[in-house]
């Protein structure tokens, strides 16, 4: 079809990385008077101006859904081929995917002997290195970094603007998302670096070319602390802007605003670009034009429900047993409703782009079940010594067939720790191992267990304390001068040393001590070289151990709970140490169903939720300037599940930490089980599938424990 605009040939598009919806909406009702208390709203909402003040017929904007997962580099395929993602492809996000193969927004440009300029996140030369003419790539996954790749798109931006020989410019700014990663959205940085890019967006509209649009857009959005990955509303609900010097939008379509936006999918994206810029629409789309844009938008979804029409074709020809009578109906429906055809056969695709290999999973579960029998027959020796208590683990299995179960796990473990420890502490003999058992309760039930972290299944209700309060941040310092003093296996010099390097880390990490103004100008220096530092530290000790075979197990207990706690938040610390305190107070009968418990309850206490929301990957940077392929992921992987380990060596015996392993083995063949049942389940991949992923990790951690943990 004609280009609905003759006028406009070519398109400027600016992807600001995690540009939250309401970071672009106007909102009305944030008027301050003098003495007010500040809303932490007042950090993100109004500083793009230049989004409120440009005339209606110009310019509209729209709340921009993402599909999960909410990663920049399954975000950028969407966003030019118009596809959905897997689930699976999040692993791809940090180096691991390859160049993009599929047709795309750029392939046809480049196809039809177009020109494509792109500035920005190097994430695009990953996908598109034969696609884009003039590049100016900067390195993206150091999230600690606000300004390089800013400033470096700003740099060449208006003197590529004007060069003209091109008809795609994209540019692809990180500050907002690393801010957010840093400090989360309620912070300074987050108001600066938004008021940066209203200044540049401005001065973009100003000297925009007459033949061009622009379009300014999120990849996606961040939930309260400033991360993403996962399917939450914040995460999803990304902005779009779309301007133009013409009157575009005339009066089509309705203006939204913040409480009551105007959405469009992201994929949408892909058949309104394509043919405002009279290209083809690329063979996988799935996304629907934005009738607002076209004088004639009967016509363009014609010709897009055309294009979507010969995918189904397609589809149908080589998967005709997933289509079933589907087909037929969809079909019918491209002729007479093309909306509608477009709308229905998005959310078909939906329903069944996650294929199941039934055979392959049955099989899989019978090898784990065979596999935790031959353990547990293993344990034979061990199995006189099994109290009621023990049989803890196989009711709490049952957690994984209920949403409800996984979503309240914390507080059913926290119930299941405290009848331990109160058991314990009632059936000691010796009156220090009591008075230490009622401290430990205590500790749990007053600090740890109230330290947490919310998920969406929550509620509004919910208050997470882990990122947001001071006392439990403070309670991770008392914790580290607790572990020098009072608990047995970290009263020693490896860990004073260890607690003096973490503490002076955290103190100017997270800026409770401002440096002087000589070392202020240094900047993460200081924090990358105290990280650096301590692991040197470890290092040595751990070489001196092994030179002077000295004993190793209290200090092997020590050493990885000093190298846990750097990828840790100081509010974690109180669990961490709590868990080792805790296994060496209760009776050695009940170690192994102590540590199952305490396993959850530290993973709950540091920070985390079985979501992919919670994963902490800016701890992947500690000690670094960028990220590393090989130390930042182990890190990442250390701050999720580390505390295994802990846990492992802290156990006391082998016999202890082969039976932590069968009772984590038994909960991953529980979690396979339950995800293979419910694999159809409406929350099958917001709820169950990243519970069934942690126990597979539960349970690999606890090999190496049980494997090294007495080494």
């Amino acid at each position: 079809m004609p280009r609905p605009h003759p006028s406009i040939r070519r398109a400027v598009v600016l992807v600001v990385d995690a540009l939250r919806y309401d970071f672009a909406a106007w909102d009305p009702t944030l008027e301050l008077t003098e003495g007010a208390v500040v809303p932490e709203t007042d950090y993100y909402r109004n500083k793009l101006t230049v989004f409120h003040n440009v005339t209606n017929g110009h310019a509209r904007l729209y709340q921009f859904e993402a599909d999960p997962p909410t990663t920049t580099l399954q975000r950028l395929k969407g966003l030019t081929t118009g596809s959905l993602p897997t689930f699976i492809e999040m692993g791809t996000n940090f180096g691991g995917g390859d160049t993009l193969t599929d047709d795309s927004l750029l392939a046809q440009i480049a196809a039809t002997g177009r020109r494509t300029t792109f500035l920005g996140d190097d994430t695009w030369m990953l996908l598109f290195p034969h696609l884009v003419n003039r590049t100016f790539p900067f390195p993206s996954l150091d999230v600690w970094d606000l300004h390089t790749v800013d400033d470096g798109v700003s740099r060449h931006l208006f003197e590529e603007m004007h060069r003209g020989d091109w008809d795609l410019l994209i540019g692809h700014f990180l500050g907002v998302d690393h801010a957010g990663h840093r400090y989360g959205p309620a912070h300074p940085a987050m108001s600066a670096k938004l008021r940066q890019l209203n200044g540049l967006i401005r001065r973009v509209t100003e000297e925009l070319p007459r033949d061009a649009a622009l379009f300014v857009l999120g990849d996606h959005g961040m939930d309260p602390k400033g991360d993403h990955g996962g399917d939450s509303a914040l995460e999803t609900g990304a902005a779009l802007w779309i301007f133009a010097h013409q009157d575009v939008f005339a009066d089509r379509g309705r203006v939204g605003t913040l409480d009551d936006p105007v959405a469009v999918n992201q994929i949408d994206l892909v058949p309104t670009l394509s043919l405002l810029l009279g290209l083809p629409i690329p063979m996988e789309n799935l996304g629907t034009v934005i009738p607002d844009l076209f004088t004639d938008a009967k016509t363009a979804l014609q010709v897009n429900a055309a294009q979507v029409r010969r995918y189904l074709d397609l589809y149908a020809s080589v998967a005709a047993s997933e289509l079933g009578s589907n087909y037929a109906r969809l079909i019918l429906l491209a002729d007479s409703d093309p909306a509608k055809f477009l709308a229905e056969t998005l959310e078909f695709f939906r329903a069944i782009w996650a294929r199941f290999d039934l055979v392959a999973m049955v099989g899989g579960i019978v090898a784990q079940i065979a596999s935790v029998l031959l353990l547990i027959a293993d344990l034979a020796p061990w199995r006189r010594s099994l109290s009621p208590l023990d049989l803890i683990p196989l009711v709490t299995a049952a957690v994984y067939f209920s949403n409800s179960f996984v979503v309240l796990e914390s507080q059913i473990v926290a119930y299941l720790l405290q009848v331990i420890l109160v058991v314990s502490a009632l059936t000691a003999t010796n009156t220090s191992t009591r008075v230490r058992l009622v401290l430990v309760s205590l500790a749990h039930a007053l600090v740890i267990d109230r330290i947490a972290m919310c998920r969406e299944e929550h509620g509004p209700d919910c208050v997470g304390t882990f990122h947001a309060t001071t006392w439990s941040a403070l309670a991770g310092f008392v914790s580290l001068a607790v572990a020098v003093v009072a608990v047995p296996r970290t009263a020693n010099l490896q860990f004073r040393v260890s607690a003096v390097l973490l503490a002076a880390y955290w103190l100017v990490e997270d800026e409770w001590v401002l440096l002087p103004p000589a070392l202020a100008e240094l900047g993460r220096a200081v924090p990358v070289a105290l990280a650096r530092v301590h692991g040197a530290w470890l290092v040595a000790f751990t070489i001196f151990l092994l030179v002077s075979r000295r004993t190793r197990l209290t200090n092997l207990v020590s050493l990885l709970l000093a190298a846990v706690i750097q990828v840790h938040r100081p509010a974690g610390i109180p669990a961490l140490v709590g868990a080792v305190a805790a296994l060496d107070s209760v009776p050695a009968s009940l170690v192994p169903v102590t540590a199952h418990l305490l396993i959850r309850s530290a993973f709950f206490a540091t920070g985390h939720q079985a979501t992919i929301a919670s994963v902490a990957w800016n701890v992947g940077h500690t000690g670094l300037w960028s990220t590393h392929m090989v130390l930042s992921p182990l890190m990442v992987a250390a701050n999720a599940v580390g505390h295994v380990l802990v846990v492992g060596a802290a156990a006391r015996s082998a016999g202890a930490r082969w039976r932590i392993l069968a009772a984590e083995c038994v909960h991953a063949a529980a979690a396979s089980v339950a995800a293979t049942v419910l694999r159809r389940h409406l929350m099958v991949w917001k709820i169950f599938a990243p519970r069934w992923m942690l126990a597979v990790l539960f349970a690999v951690a606890a090999g190496f424990a049980a494997v090294f943990g007495g080494v």
